[in-house]
């Protein structure tokens, strides 16, 4: 059997904590959602996976290319992309962040499945977002050459555009995509 360095058990047993609180809560409240309200649980589901797209576009945009020290920890993944940095705040602040949303979203509306989907969403973006945004980093994985790959390579290139990972969506619409600012420099 192969010996792995401690760091990369670490960070191996942090991603499948992470993954088993933020998926299997988000499959916990998808459950007791749809159990009582079905179409609210699956409208507020979709409602907070484009939320959460928007909130991966705005913290990388705003918050870890923005203050002095969140730049500086984020530079980290910057000078050494295939390595998986490993701190607390990525791995479990949206953990507290959606209970929270979800305590206020619950509290406000009395609408619990309405709670249970957007924080679903929620968490299960993010999810996909840890997850894909490691394997296309990873050299010769298959989603390493795959146009979001791309998208976000022109990132690294290019500090100050491509900041959605999981969509370009964002980017497009907000004129930060590589092709947008190419397009304005050109008017």
């Amino acid at each position: 059997m192969e010996s792995r360095p401690n760091g990369a058990m670490k960070r191996r047993a942090l991603s499948l904590l992470h993954y088993v609180l933020l998926v299997g809560g988000a499959a916990i409240l998808l459950a007791a959602g749809l159990w009582h309200a079905p179409r609210l649980t699956l409208a507020a589901l979709t409602v907070g996976w484009v939320a959460g797209s928007f909130a991966e576009y705005a913290v990388h945009r705003f918050v870890l290319h923005g203050p002095a020290y969140t730049a500086r920890v984020h530079a980290r993944h910057h000078a050494s992309p295939a390595q998986e940095q490993i701190d607390a705040f990525s791995y479990f602040g949206p953990l507290v962040i959606a209970l929270g949303g979800w305590f206020a979203m619950d509290s406000i509306s009395g609408q619990a499945a309405l709670a249970h989907g957007v924080t679903a969403g929620l968490c299960l973006q993010y999810s996909w977002f840890r997850a894909l945004h490691r394997r296309m980093h990873r050299p010769g994985h298959r989603l390493a050459s795959g146009s979001r790959a791309l998208f976000h390579r022109g990132h690294h290139g290019n500090k100050g555009r491509n900041f959605g990972v999981t969509t370009p969506v964002w980017d497009r619409l907000l004129g930060t995509s590589a092709g947008a600012g190419r397009a304005a420099g050109n008017r």
